[in-house]
């Protein structure tokens, strides 16, 4: 009988498993319940991978650290704050053309962090800041931190080695998403020179030692695609270029390349199938999300869809839940096919309803007991 690890491989190649591997991402979940000290018994006493390993998931998980960096040697400083939402930080960068500042305010009661203000506020205003803390910048892989989670996970599944994001989606982080598109609009020749330059400094030599390392099956670039965030025109010059060539980098080493995902994507199918990623992390089914998985399947005839539990199926009705995956997976097949959240597992979702959901499927695709 294969390990999950086996298993999950046999998915990536576009075989028909064993079984339909169950990788729901809880990270959020189980820190957010670990922080109210209201973890179920079963999970207390360890971490999240202790979490994945005790829940007995197929694991196919970015949400550790891999060890990659973008390394700055321009000092920064942090002032903090409590507000009453939580810890409010204020990071500022000084640059020979200017100050660079951004907030980031936690939410605690549900566990994460929003970015308040961003560190570009006007492309002409900072743009040259934004070059110089760039050329301050460098890839970086600790390769030691990547083999201590990979050796932990072990037959249980894949590690998904998170690197950086890609160039769009560092302007979302510099500029915001209202400031991104007005740079590239008014300031397009210098922002796609910064995007190639950001890209070949900070990202890709990380790419290429990861694609070397014989350890590593899978890299996920840490966007969050979704169509308001990605219009295909803007896509297809600061987005798609760079996963292709991801894509193609990993292919030709024998693993797979992965881009997180979150909400709308099916205007976006054109993009996807140009640049060739082997599947989007986290897919939103309808009606949150757009994307069929009829769809998905058709955009390339290897791409392998991630995803299935969504906020419907973490919440809702019992039944309706039930009914859901009757029909999901029976449209579904077995090939090309990881059930995983939508994003991610809302903090307010009862554990009783995830291991459900896990049963239901393994119920369904027949997967071997005690295994």
């Amino acid at each position: 009988m294969p390990t999950r690890r086996d298993n999950l491989l046999a998915v990536l190649r576009g075989e028909e498993p064993d079984w339909v591997p169950v990788s729901i991402n809880c990270a959020q979940w189980f820190d957010h319940q670990q922080s109210l000290g209201t973890l179920p018994t079963e999970l207390e006493g360890g971490d999240y991978i202790d979490a994945l390993l005790r829940l007995e998931f197929d694991i196919f998980s970015r949400n550790h650290d891999g060890g990659v960096r973008v390394r700055s040697a321009a000092p920064t400083r942090d002032e903090s704050s409590e507000t009453a939402l939580g810890t409010r930080v204020t990071t500022i960068r000084d640059t020979p053309y200017g100050e660079l500042r951004s907030v980031r305010q936690e939410q605690r009661a549900i566990s994460c962090w929003h970015d308040e203000e961003y560190p570009v506020k006007d492309w002409a205003t900072h743009g040259r800041a934004a070059w110089w803390a760039m050329e301050e910048c460098a890839a970086d892989w600790n390769e030691a931190v990547f083999t201590t989670v990979r050796d932990r996970i072990g037959e249980a599944g894949i590690f998904v080695v998170p690197c950086a994001c890609t160039p769009l989606k560092h302007l979302h982080h510099l500029c915001g998403l209202d400031g991104a598109c007005y740079a590239i609009m008014d300031h397009s020749e210098d922002v796609a020179a910064y995007a190639d330059a950001w890209w070949r400094r900070c990202v890709w030599p990380s790419l290429e030692r990861l694609a070397a390392h014989p350890l590593v099956d899978a890299v996920i670039l840490m966007d969050n695609v979704d169509t308001p965030f990605y219009s295909p025109s803007i896509a297809t010059v600061l987005w798609t270029p760079y996963v292709r060539a991801a894509t193609e980098l990993m292919r030709v080493a024998g693993k797979t390349l992965w881009v997180h995902a979150c909400g709308k994507l099916d205007g976006l199918c054109g993009e996807f199938a140009a640049s060739g990623v082997t599947g989007l992390e986290g897919v939103a089914h309808p009606p949150l999300g757009d994307l069929e998985i009829a769809t998905a399947h058709a955009i390339h005839p290897d791409f392998v869809y991630n995803g299935g539990f969504g906020a419907h199926e973490q919440n809702g009705d019992e039944d309706t839940v039930r009914a859901f995956y009757r029909d999901f997976l029976a449209r579904a097949g077995r090939r090309r096919l990881i059930v995983a959240s939508a994003c991610n597992t809302a903090v307010q979702t009862p554990v009783e309803r995830i291991r459900l959901v896990r049963d239901l499927i393994r119920d369904h695709c027949g997967f071997p007991r005690g295994s």
